[in-house]
């Protein structure tokens, strides 16, 4: 892990805690991070519920209520709408270690009333 952010909101009674990792994946190429990333939690009972690769992918697990996982790339996430602070700091961070195309971005959502 290179870097880390956590953000909460609040939106219609549910409290929303997201907690960013920014990870370097040792796999080639953006397209092969995402996939080299998804095979790692897979062998700890996590699944893919959606993805366009190599943009993103969605993750659960029965082991972990209420939380889901988010892997994107680095490019995807800068070029979302309404990016927030920490978690553009934290990318900032990251890349001035390793290549954008060797980074992940993780981000673990806990859902709560």
């Amino acid at each position: 892990m290179l870097a880390e952010a956590t953000t909460e909101e609040y939106w219609d009674g549910l409290t929303t805690i997201t907690e960013t990792l920014v990870v370097k994946v040792d796999a080639g190429n953006a397209e092969g991070q995402l996939a080299r990333a998804g095979d790692l939690l897979g062998t700890r009972g996590w699944t893919v519920v959606a993805q366009r690769l190599p943009a993103w992918m969605q993750m659960e697990s029965n082991k972990w209520e209420a939380t889901q996982l988010s892997l994107s790339s680095v490019d995807f996430v800068l070029e979302s709408s309404g990016l927030d602070l920490k978690k553009k700091k934290a990318i900032a961070e990251a890349t001035a270690q390793a290549r954008p195309e060797a980074l992940v971005v993780l981000d673990v959502y806990r859902t709560g009333e």
